[in-house]
């Protein structure tokens, strides 16, 4: 059997190729490399496909801004054939295959916020272990860090992590964004306005046909998608906009999807 995994910020979901196997387990105190272990050995697996929310190389995991795994060669350690790639460059080639594109960005707002590109037919960066690691330009000074060390992420501004630190800062009880935007609170300014420069910014460098949103946070608040279409043209050439589409996206979960693909 041929596995798909998707190890994201705040759960793990795997997918079997050709298979009704399929589930979704929360990665707080889980021992994930016992867990893909399990799931290998029940499933008699022998070639697992892994998008991962941090920084690869080859088959070895390097780092992880929120998840608990450095320095970590899954293929020693599972035993099995191993194809493992950052969870954007897997949610790239998904709604590249999705919209039919030869020219899309996906940028993801989550637990963290990422991006991944394919250009000219190609997901680009395979072999870049930081590259495209648009969540950690440097935005503006937040009173706290970010889990790559830093104090002036974007993801600190645009993701769900961040969100949960700015509540915390503000000694307040509901950390979900579609509230905080219904009340008018900061927070909610703060991340349209962060996430809009991140769609800014990857427009100006790829100059693709299509930005699309996804992610957990994306995908809950509907409003995003229109507050981020109207933004984001203060962050890029205006004529950059002419012919270029921003669209949320229709795949359940794109890392994964783009991991079964890759097993393909």
């Amino acid at each position: 059997m041929r596995l798909a995994v998707d190890i994201g910020g705040s759960y793990l979901r795997y997918k079997a190729l050709n298979s009704k196997t399929k589930g979704k387990i929360s990665i707080k105190n889980l021992d994930i490399i016992g867990f893909l272990k399990g799931l290998i050995e029940k499933h008699k697996v022998n070639k697992i496909a892994v998008s991962f929310a941090g920084q690869v190389k080859n088959s070895k995991i390097i780092s992880a801004p929120n998840i608990n795994l450095k320095n970590i060669d899954l293929e020693k350690e599972l035993g099995v054939e191993v194809i493992l790639r950052n969870d954007l460059y897997c949610a790239a080639i998904a709604e590249a295959h999705f919209f039919k594109s030869n020219n899309i960005v996906a940028i993801y707002s989550g637990t963290g916020l990422g991006c991944g590109a394919v250009l000219d037919g190609k997901p680009i960066l395979s072999d870049a272990i930081y590259g495209c690691e648009i969540g950690h330009i440097g935005y503006k000074e937040a009173p706290f860090r970010c889990g790559c060390s830093k104090n002036n992420c974007l993801e600190l501004y645009a993701s769900g992590s961040g969100i949960e630190k700015w509540v915390e800062f503000y000694n307040l009880d509901n950390s979900d964004l579609c509230y905080l935007y219904e009340i008018k609170h900061k927070i909610a300014e703060e991340y349209l306005e962060a996430l809009s420069f991140a769609v800014g910014v990857a427009i100006a460098i790829f100059n693709p046909e299509i930005v699309v949103l996804g992610g957990g946070i994306v995908k809950r608040c509907d409003f995003v998608l229109n507050e981020v279409r109207k933004r984001a043209k203060r962050y890029a050439m205006p004529s950059a906009f002419d012919d270029l589409r921003i669209e949320k996206t229709q795949i359940e979960n794109g890392s994964l999807e783009g991991a079964k693909l890759l097993l393909k």
